[in-house]
Order: structure tokens, then sequence, then C-alpha cells
């Protein structure tokens, strides 16, 4: 018997819907340079 959608969110743990990414920038980095650098590299950090 196969589970429905709403079965199947309900088991998955947040690490497996989450895969963050670390990036690295230079503290000079703007607020908007950093957005756009997570956004490229689909990151969910920016250190």
């Amino acid at each position: 018997m196969s589970k429905t959608v709403e079965e199947i969110l309900k088991e998955t743990k947040i690490h497996q819907i989450l895969r963050p990414k670390l990036v690295m920038a230079l503290s000079t980095i703007t607020v908007g340079e950093a957005l756009v650098l997570m956004q490229a590299d689909k990151a969910g950090y920016l250190v």
C-alpha cells in the first residue's frame, strides 16, 4: 500500500528537506551581495 503525501511529509525529518550549504565570503561583503551569492550557490549559510 502506498503512502499519501501527507504521511510521507510527517515522517520526513527536517535535515532530509533542508540541505544546508555553507559559503564563505570576505567580511566586506554587503547584505545584497551576500543574498545574491547565497542564491547562486543555493546556500543556507554565509560565513
